[in-house]
């Protein structure tokens, strides 16, 4: 007789079949010991994108020090866009903005941005490196990820003309997500909604960073419609920052408003103030 446990162990076992078939595969890179780097793609195929992190699970333990020294940060950017890649270096002093214990330091480039986003309390430990290229969109080059439910749904998967889309009679008023503003993070999600009829059914994230697309989604399954055919489309939301100056006395404002813009059930655009701190000394000193 096979004892039981043993048989409870077989029947939750997982295969790689059984994973891909639940979730998106995302393919990452091990550029040196305990470092991942993960690709985005433009629709041309080149890289618009890189995430750079250090694992947490090793063969030693957990390590929540996850941080890169100076020296470890050149290397890397040498290593994945050498000079003549990345272009003339443009950062004419550093460039950090601190808030909320969150850290965020860039690095211009004539071709690239390097970004540092990391926290700082109660001690700098987590870090993470974003390289990103000018001028390449992402999104374009990545394929949708077609989940088990979305195989499954009832109509062409093609976009509707506007006209023949569901109408939304009632929805919650979308909102920039508050950690994407302190950590400055923009840009677009395209998401693929379903309906039964009257209600969203299923929405999944397309493309898009992933504070951004969860924003949205939330902001998705509030919507209510006339009673229709069930059906599926896309529907692409914009979030923006406006720029923010501050003076010598660090008085900080924007000449723009921020404003959401609903164009349902295809465009929704958030536009929002970003986060800026500042520390008056420091601007009297670049006066001087």
């Amino acid at each position: 007789m096979v004892p039981a446990f043993f048989l409870a162990f077989v029947c939750l076992g997982q295969s790689s079949h059984d994973l891909q078939s639940r979730f998106p595969q995302v393919v990452s890179y091990e550029i040196s010991p305990g470092i991942l780097m993960t690709p985005r793609y433009a629709a041309d195929g080149q890289v618009c994108e890189m995430v750079v992190e250090k694992r947490h699970k090793k063969d030693g333990g957990i390590d929540f020090g996850s941080s890169f020294s100076e020296k470890e940060l050149k290397e890397l950017v040498n290593e994945l866009v050498p000079e003549k890649e990345r272009g003339e270096d443009q950062t004419e002093f550093l460039n950090s903005t601190i808030d909320g214990g969150f850290v965020t330091t860039e690095y211009s480039y004539e071709n690239i941005v390097v970004t540092v986003r990391g926290i700082t309390r109660p001690r700098p430990e987590d870090m993470v490196v974003v390289i990103t290229w000018r001028k390449r969109t992402c999104g374009q080059g990545e394929a949708p990820t077609v989940s088990s439910t979305e195989q499954n749904k009832p109509v062409n998967s093609a976009q509707k003309p506007a006209s023949d889309l569901p109408k939304v009679i009632r929805a919650s008023v979308p909102s920039y997500p508050e950690l994407a503003r302190q950590t400055r993070i923009q840009g677009t999600v395209t998401l693929r909604v379903s309906t039964d009829g009257k209600l969203v059914s299923a929405v999944d994230a397309e493309n898009g960073h992933r504070l951004l697309a969860n924003a949205a989604k939330e902001n998705v399954k509030t919507w209510q419609f006339e009673p229709h055919v069930p059906t599926s489309f896309t529907v692409t939301f914009r979030y923006n920052l406006l720029p923010v100056k501050c003076d010598s006395r660090c008085n900080c404002d924007g000449k723009e408003k921020e404003s959401v813009l609903l164009q349902l059930p295809t465009s929704v655009h958030i536009s929002a103030k970003g986060y800026m701190t500042c520390d008056p000394a420091v601007e009297v000193r670049r006066k001087n």
